[in-house]
């Protein structure tokens, strides 16, 4: 294998952004590129964490919204690990996002050893 391939055969991930540092922002899209380079159409989640006791403002939701369009994530979720806030969501939305692109990658498969 070559290297930096820590992350081959990944089938889906979640991305943590930390919505009380917007700086973090780009480190999660460098993130979501490296990842993708090694497992392109993988399903990747943004968490945008500590989002408990802070609503976040339209603007910060519309621009979430356009970056994950942007980037290709299947979509943001505003999650707490301290309440457990849309964490179980984001998990189940994902889960269903994994077995779905199972899905496809065995068909394709199929297709091609036919």
């Amino acid at each position: 294998g070559g290297g930096g391939g820590r992350t081959a055969g990944v089938v889906g991930a979640a991305i943590v952004y930390d919505v009380t540092q917007p700086k973090t922002l780009q480190r999660v899209l460098d993130q979501k590129l490296a990842l993708e380079a090694s497992n392109p159409a993988v399903p990747v989640v943004l968490l945008a964490n500590k989002s408990e006791g802070r609503n976040l403002s339209a603007t910060d939701q519309g621009q979430l919204d356009v970056m994950t369009r942007e980037n290709g994530f299947q979509a943001w979720f505003p999650t707490s690990a301290k309440t457990g806030q849309n964490v179980q969501m984001a998990f189940s939305f994902l889960a269903v996002r994994m077995l779905e692109h199972e899905d496809v990658m065995v068909q394709e498969n199929g297709l091609q050893s036919g």
